[in-house]
């Protein structure tokens, strides 16, 4: 569902920051999808990390207009 919002900003010509799980992603695969998108990591337990991600979209595009979060709760087997 997150790649899917990712996508539909994209192609309405906006900007976003897509940020994966620091435990299932790397920084290279978040990276490159689109001029228009920032990757990030983060891991939603560690509030240094969340806050770091608002600091470098506020860096990157100038600030941010809308938040929109998915987080998968299942717990992995």
């Amino acid at each position: 569902m997150g790649r899917s919002l990712v996508k539909a900003v994209l192609s309405h010509g906006d900007q976003c920051t897509a940020v994966g799980r620091t435990l299932e992603h790397t920084l290279d695969q978040m990276n490159g999808w689109h001029d228009n998108c920032l990757g990030a990591l983060c891991d939603i337990r560690v509030r240094e990390t969340v806050d770091e991600v608002f600091e470098k979209t506020i860096q990157h595009f100038g600030g941010f207009d809308v938040i929109a979060m998915y987080v998968n709760c299942e717990t992995p087997v």
